[in-house]
């Protein structure tokens, strides 16, 4: 049989389990927000400035920043998920559509 060479550290847990969860969480909405950005789209199409908006939020939610050792752990994960929230909040209210004037127009 052959064997299979694992680095030993491959599977060392880095950080607190808030921080790994913490971590995560922001990493998967920064992965979503760098989707939304390349797309281009979320209740309507978005223009180009919006669209590097959302991929710059997204990478910066991305990033694992508790985990390597930044002053303030924790900060640009938190900035993007800030920044790509905001986006999609103005996006959804700006551009929702509503029930009465659907209606009106059919």
């Amino acid at each position: 049989m052959a064997e299979v060479a694992v680095p030993r550290d491959l599977f060392r847990r880095i950080g607190t389990p808030t921080s790994i969860v913490y971590d995560a969480m922001t990493a998967l909405l920064g992965v979503y927000y760098v989707t939304v950005g390349i797309v281009g789209h979320f209740r309507r199409d978005m223009g180009p400035v919006l669209r590097v908006v959302m991929v710059l939020a997204g990478a910066a939610a991305f990033l694992p920043d508790s985990a390597i050792g930044l002053p303030v752990p924790g900060l640009v994960s938190a900035a993007g998920v800030l920044i790509g929230g905001l986006v999609l909040g103005v996006e959804y209210f700006n551009h929702r559509s509503s029930p009465v004037l659907r209606t009106a127009a059919e």
